[in-house]
């Protein structure tokens, strides 16, 4: 495989279409799926969250036994969050997919059925209100939305490395850059 098939900053939709192709060979094994999260971020340090959020039941029709289990909330959905807290990697459920008709980050990339960035915006991680950026991919299976995959990146840390060498002060370059307008481009 070439590179020109393989984006390299794709790495939600890479993660979704592994989990695509996974249903279609029968695979549905929760701790499977949420294995590949977590060694996704293991092996990208500049990741700080790796995260899916499957419709109800889609995954294997077992959201039932999986109630209130690590990585899941009332619903049983799999909805598995790994991140960063400092030097450790940990493992809870993704809030707030579900409220109203569902926020952008999680309904948009359902209705289109292609990869959206989400954000910038705050979301707690690791005890911390970070400026994020989100990647969210759906996961697709004969046409259908059946959830999303999701890979998040802080602001700061892709800021510190836009500028440098730089002497300003970062936390007041991107507050002035997101009072004024940002723009992210991508092939997209």
């Amino acid at each position: 495989m070439n590179n020109r098939s393989a984006p390299k900053f794709r790495p939600a939709e890479r993660i979704a279409n592994s989990f695509s192709e996974m249903l279609e060979l029968g695979v549905c094994d929760r701790e499977i799926f949420s294995s590949i999260l977590r060694s996704t971020l293991v092996h990208n340090p500049d990741y700080i969250g790796v995260w899916n959020v499957w419709e109800p039941d889609a995954l294997d029709g077992c959201d039932s036994l999986y109630r209130h289990a690590e990585g899941h909330d009332e619903t049983g959905r799999m909805i598995n969050y790994w991140q960063r807290r400092g030097d450790n990697i940990c493992l809870g459920p993704v809030t707030k997919y579900d409220e109203g008709e569902g926020p952008d980050w999680y309904r948009i990339p359902q209705q289109t059925q292609k990869m959206q960035v989400a954000g910038p915006y705050r979301c707690p991680v690791a005890g911390a209100n970070i400026l994020i950026m989100s990647q969210v991919a759906p996961i697709l299976r004969d046409g259908k939305g059946l959830g999303v995959v999701g890979v998040d990146i802080s602001m700061e840390l892709w800021a510190e490395e836009a500028l440098s060498g730089s002497s300003l002060k970062l936390s007041n370059v991107i507050d002035d850059t997101m009072a004024h307008g940002c723009v992210l481009l991508d092939d997209s």
